[in-house]
């Protein structure tokens, strides 16, 4: 059985927020941190509900912000491996 997009999903949305809310930061904050000018907290909102991800361009800026290594974002066990990904592709 393959997997489909929506279990391929990295699910880190919870941690977003634990590390917002440490640095006493709002969602509107941290979207606008992030660039967003307009619906900031609801972009913030759905990262951290893990309804939409985080774009790939916005990992390590939001690293950044909250002031943490991608490597700990993402975790060992929430990295995808190039080879594992496109297995059977070739």
């Amino acid at each position: 059985m393959g997997s489909t997009p929506h279990t391929d999903r990295i699910k880190y949305g919870k941690f977003i927020r634990a590390c917002r809310e440490c640095m006493g930061m709002s969602r509107t904050e941290l979207g606008r941190r992030c660039g967003y000018t307009k619906n900031a907290y609801l972009r913030v909102y759905n990262w951290e509900n893990d309804i939409r991800p985080v774009p790939v361009r916005l990992l390590l800026p939001l690293c950044e912000i909250l002031e943490i290594p991608l490597s700990v974002l993402l975790g060992p066990h929430k990295t995808i491996r190039l080879e594992d990904r496109f297995r059977g592709y070739s």
